[in-house]
């Protein structure tokens, strides 16, 4: 059956459980803060996607690989091998390779305001969090850098000096033990409150790897956030937050594949055959404050400091093993990769409202540094070359010193014409100056062994971009609101810290440029019953920045390929059918195309027809049923989603070995809740048709052909208490 008509039976198997003299209900008004300040979603003139606390359990998005799908138009998996990095694609832009500390983000990410610059600690599983913002578009303007076709927002808990608390613990499949905590208490009495939350998870093997006969892909992971919130009077608030994070774990074991059909060569995405157990540690640790103080003409002076440190070693296997004449099993291509990252940023911001409040406006200065030290060391064996005693053929070492200064100022404001007609117009001017040091070590182990001098290279760049932004908006009646804008974002340049040579190395490439035409509409009606939104969009790309392998040792060289072309539409719509029934649904396209392309780059060389990682079709249904029931004295939910995305490729490489086919996913939980809402006990469940599927390919004629196989089904039992 065609996916559309899958899509309409869903609905309608739904839609027939709704009884017509039930109470007619109202959707739970939203409250986002993507412009920098308070706005109802339906009054806020960006495409943006939000769920609250209570939306993101229904959802079951435990950690941030599970947004994936759940807002129009945005794929999230791990990025390569590592459970613990994010690789994240948007409106047809992102970034493949994001465990390296030269490579900069599409997708801007924000924890309480802070802008995380590295993907490496982002898959973070979540707790104590009080809303998620994806806003799509570039938002250059209010957020700078490397938020090129949007951003995704975290806004945790902040204590309101009540005494409250709540506590879960769940058992899951391969073993998977987590708990987690959050515990809020007054300090002094409408003055200083405190917070402490915590998580930890244990999760066992879900891979058999034949060669060592043993299960793999374990992981734990543990984090505790600290947080205080002083209002010493009514015009100021202060909130400083601490936190720690680790995430110990042997990456996610990747399966060879037959360069004849791309099957798995041991029979099963789950069964692999590399001759060792990779292993990955990341922590991240940090702090931040904000501090907010209202004056009394409707101005507010905000400053946000923060600082993050990271650590993220890793030695795994991308090339899946291979098995050898002589019935041994080798490792084609692993990687050993050693960060730390430190990071500061400082925001002083204004806003506040004038001409009688038909003016609104939000303008500040910004400044980020960020300093890593990264070690890289990559060992390829061709597939061809047989069995001998020797470890490696070709190995490269890389030792990076980076430093990053981000400079910007920036201003926004909305002019209300009428009371229903308002014009926005914003810009930023940013400045990053990178300074590198990089050292090479190159050794040959075929034919003939010799180990290469060490070339030390010392460069830096200086980038500078303004990102304007013109917006305006209607309210055409109470329950439709319209808006339309034409923005530019950037993700910045900078250098090949894959290169593993000096020539690579240097071969800077300049930043990615894109400007997004927009226009869309939202709206409420039926009695505030049902919420339909929806957004075209298209995007134009300069200077387009994409990753190829470079050379016969595995060197990732990112270089600007020339200009593209996106365009898409996105569809939200949510329909309370009852006061128990709420139903579901989304839709989103993009058709890309490539207007011009730089005749030496890999897009030409692998006359690549479409944009990494853009699939043509999204769509999802379903529905949250609360029912009832007085004999169990509470209720019981209900709640499932159906999921279809079509078939893409992550890279230039696009063949029939490197294209990721399309998924169809199910997921769905039943619980129950105590009528006084304290406590609840939840099965639930993800991919429940176990579909077996990739989510990224690598492919390196004669070298890798490896598949990353995502999760399968999972299942989850889970109690929590509320007090």
């Amino acid at each position: 059956m065609p996916f559309k008509s899958r899509l309409l039976l869903g609905a309608a198997m739904v839609t027939l459980t709704v009884d017509a003299n039930a109470q007619q209900p109202v959707l739970e008004e939203i409250v986002v803060t993507a412009q920098r300040r308070e706005q109802n979603l339906q009054q806020a003139p960006v495409a943006v996607t939000a769920f609250t606390a209570s939306e993101l359990e229904k959802a079951q998005v435990n950690a941030m690989i599970d947004l994936s799908s759940r807002a129009p138009n945005l794929f999230i998996s791990n990025a390569s091998a590592s459970p613990a990095t994010v690789r994240t694609f948007l409106r047809g832009a992102g970034q493949n390779d994001n465990t390296i500390p030269t490579a900069e983000q599409s997708v801007g990410f924000y924890v309480d305001d802070i802008y995380q610059a590295r993907g490496n600690a982002l898959n973070t599983e979540f707790f104590d969090i009080e809303r998620i913002e994806v806003l799509r578009g570039p938002q250059g303007t209010l957020y700078g850098r490397n938020s090129a076709v949007g951003a995704i927002k975290i806004v945790t808990v902040v204590p309101n000096g009540e005494t409250t608390g709540k506590a879960d613990v769940s058992y899951g499949r391969y073993n998977e033990f987590k708990t987690r905590g959050t515990f809020q208490f007054p300090i002094i009495e409408d003055k200083l409150a405190a917070s402490l939350s915590g998580i930890y998870m244990d999760r066992g093997g879900d891979r058999f790897n034949t060669v060592l006969g043993r299960k793999v892909n374990e992981r734990k992971y543990g984090g505790l956030r600290g947080v205080f919130h002083y209002t010493p009077s009514d015009d100021l608030d202060i909130v400083f937050r601490a936190f720690w994070t680790r995430d110990k774990n042997q990456h996610n074991s990747v399966t060879a594949a037959s360069n004849l059909d791309g099957r798995p060569i041991s029979g099963s995405f789950f069964r692999v055959t590399v001759p060792f157990v990779p292993v990955g540690r990341t922590q991240q640790n940090g702090f931040n404050g904000k501090l907010t103080y209202d004056f009394s003409n409707d101005w507010n002076l905000e400053y946000i400091g923060s600082y993050l440190s990271l650590t993220d070693d890793s030695f795994a296997d991308v090339s899946g093993g291979q098995r050898l004449a002589n019935g041994t099993v080798r490792s084609n291509f692993n990687i050993l990769t050693e960060v730390d990252n430190d990071q500061m940023s400082h925001e002083l911001k204004f806003s506040g409202d004038l001409a009688d409040g038909n003016f609104k406006s939000v303008f500040g200065a910004y400044y980020f540094r960020e300093t890593t030290q990264g070690y890289l060391d990559s060992r390829i064996i061709p597939q061809g070359i047989p069995a001998l005693p020797i470890p490696f053929v070709v190995r490269n070492e890389t030792n990076l010193d980076l430093a990053t200064d981000s400079y910007a100022l920036f201003g926004q404001g909305t002019f209300y014409v009428t009371e229903q007609l308002g014009i926005t117009l914003g810009g930023r001017y940013s400045t990053d100056q990178k300074d590198a040091t990089a050292n090479f070590t190159g050794t040959s182990g075929f034919p003939v062994f010799a180990v290469a001098p060490t070339t030390r290279v010392t460069t830096d760049k200086k980038f500078k971009e303004f990102t304007p932004k013109f917006g305006a908006e209607y309210q055409a009646s109470d329950d439709v609101f319209l808006f339309a804008n034409a923005a530019k974002g950037f993700k910045g340049g900078g250098f090949n810290g894959r290169g593993n040579t000096a020539t690579i190395f240097q071969a800077t490439f300049n930043e990615e440029t894109v400007w997004t035409y927009e226009a869309g509409f939202k709206s409420e009606f039926a009695d505030n019953r049902m919420r339909l939104n929806a957004t075209y969009f298209l995007n134009k790309f300069s200077d387009l920045q994409l990753q190829a392998f470079v050379g016969a040792a595995g060197a990732v060289a990112t270089s600007n390929a020339g200009k593209a072309r996106v365009h898409g539409l996105e569809v939200e719509a949510t329909y309370a059918a009852t006061d128990e029934l709420t139903l579901r649904a989304s839709v989103a396209t993009m058709s890309d195309k490539y207007t011009r392309v730089d005749p030496t780059s890999d897009v030409a060389t692998n006359r690549a027809t479409g944009l990494p990682t853009t699939p043509a079709f999204e769509g999802s249904v379903g529905f949250d049923w609360n029912v009832p029931v007085p004999a169990m004295d509470g209720e019981i939910a209900v709640g499932s989603t159906y999921t279809h995305r079509a078939s893409f490729f992550p890279g230039t490489v696009q063949t029939f070995l490197t294209r990721v086919k399309s998924q169809d996913l199910v997921d769905a939980r039943i619980g129950w809740t105590h009528e006084d809402g304290q406590w609840s006990v939840t099965a639930s469940g993800r991919n429940l048709l176990d579909r077996h599927y990739t989510f990224t390919t690598l492919f390196i004629a004669g070298v890798v052909n490896a598949r990353y196989p995502a999760a399968r089904r999972e299942w989850h039992l889970t109690a929590k208490y509320t007090y």
